[in-house]
């Protein structure tokens, strides 16, 4: 039998039987490429360069972690690994861990695979520099930082029982970003706000904000989609979609400054009259539509002041204290106030033609509503990854799928790429607090800032 299935089979637990009597004595025939070195152990954990002729070692205190390692931990066991460029992972009871690549010397590189359990990262400098080069592998998905340190856990057939046994949660949100580009954050009813990412959930009531030139995607449940435009600001007023009830679906929205590009979904398709937007100047209704409105507080390039919109597909309506006035497919319109009339112009104005260049239209952009919204467990593995401090977490499924994280926000993705987004997770799953691992000694990294040893025993 190889040394690396002896490892796979059960080869830990007999090592942990022996050492107490050589902690941290065993090292490699093989010396390689060191990665790092143990700070905190505790059980049975132990680690072998397979392809190597040496046997497995033991990972107590000061032991060295070579590229090729493969790392393993027993029932109630972890062990904290520092590395050469200061990150410190945990990697959690019952799991299997490869550094498959650490080079801290000229192309700094980072290629780690978490194949079973999980583990709990803080990162170090190749993160922190070159976000792009510091990844961890997963059956499921890949994991990148870009500053940010996170939690991972793969969950099997070991997880079915719990999941079944728990309630499913009440997924309430009406719309996801789609994508999201710059600073773009959801204000609740209670004026608090929180920053937006790609695969973030938003909620009835609920404001987005972009500020300078970032933007946003939204797509909603009913499958139409809104780009919400560089420094613009919309609030979600109302929305309701179960399909087949279509009197009472409904999609009220309202522009507070700037501008959207809006695509009608199954709603507008089915009861255009339940859709609308109100703007400054006017109530924008849609006759299945594909339309921009953008709203001027002051000239611009001289623009004047007021609410100007074109028609990309379909037709609108707008009304005003002046009258109702139809729209149509490749006309611009231009309406100076709240009780003003409209006037066709003979086309776009330059500034509307520079915001389309800075932003997708929202029918390029393809999306998957039933994937995005569908949070029914699905068979084979799952990752499960939170993200913590500052900075982001980027989780990339098999299929190319980026979802971006911001502090405490977790994502679940299957083995079909699909995934799922919450604003607060456990990515630990019982090892100790909100994370997993916050009852573990050093815990990504010893809470004292030392090492230490329980010895694998």
């Amino acid at each position: 039998m190889s040394n690396a299935k002896a490892l796979r089979i059960g080869l830990v637990p007999l090592l942990a039987l022996i050492a107490g009597l050589l902690p941290g004595a065993w090292s490699p025939a093989w010396a390689g490429v060191v990665a790092g070195h143990v700070v905190f152990s505790r059980g049975a954990c132990a680690a072998l360069v397979e392809g190597a002729d040496n046997a497995p070692r033991l990972l107590g205190s000061a032991a060295e972690i070579y590229e090729g390692d493969l790392i393993q931990t027993g029932n109630d066991s972890f062990v904290v690994v520092e590395f050469a460029d200061k990150a410190r992972i945990t990697i959690r009871p019952n799991s299997s861990f490869r550094v498959q690549k650490y080079a801290t010397q000229g192309a700094q590189e980072a290629q780690l695979v978490l194949e079973k359990g999980g583990i709990s990262a803080d990162v170090g400098q190749i993160a922190k520099s070159n976000p792009e080069k510091f990844q961890v592998d997963t059956p499921v998905a890949s994991i990148k930082s870009q500053g940010a340190g996170f939690n991972a856990r793969i969950c099997d057939k070991d997880c079915d029982g719990k999941a079944a046994a728990e309630p499913a949660k009440p997924d309430n949100s009406v719309a996801r970003v789609a994508q999201a580009q710059g600073k773009v954050e959801a204000i609740g009813v209670n004026g608090a706000a929180r920053d937006l990412a790609t695969g973030n959930p938003l909620y009835e009531k609920e404001r987005v904000r972009s500020q300078g030139d970032a933007y946003a995607v939204l797509v909603f449940r009913d499958g139409s989609k809104t780009t919400v435009q560089p420094g613009s600001e919309l609030e979600i007023t109302a929305f309701r979609y179960q399909p087949g009830d279509n009197a009472n679906n409904t999609q009220a929205l309202r522009l507070i400054a700037g501008g959207i590009r809006a695509l009608t979904g199954a709603i507008g398709k089915e009861k255009k009259e339940n859709v609308q937007l109100v703007t400054p100047v006017a109530t924008i209704g849609i006759r299945g539509t594909v339309f921009y409105h953008h709203h001027l507080p002051a000239p611009l390039n001289g623009s004047p002041p007021g609410g100007y919109t074109h028609v990309n597909h379909g037709g609108v309506w707008q009304q005003t204290g002046a009258g109702t006035y139809d729209l149509g497919e490749g006309k611009t319109g231009y309406i100076a106030g709240p009780n003003s009339p409209q006037n066709t112009l003979p086309g776009e104005p330059p500034f509307m033609l520079r915001f389309e260049q800075m932003t997708p239209s929202p029918e390029n952009v393809q999306v998957d509503p039933a994937l995005m919204f569908n949070s029914a467990p699905k068979p084979g593995p799952s990752l499960t990854v939170q993200a913590k401090g500052d900075g982001k977490v980027v989780v990339e499924d098999k299929k190319g799928g980026k979802t971006e994280l911001g502090d405490k926000q977790s994502s679940k993705t299957n083995s079909e790429g699909g995934t799922a987004m919450s604003n607060t997770g456990d990515a630990g799953d019982g090892d100790g607090g909100e994370d997993g691992f916050q009852s573990l000694p050093g815990g990504g990294g010893d809470p004292n800032g030392g090492s230490g040893s329980a010895a694998c025993s």
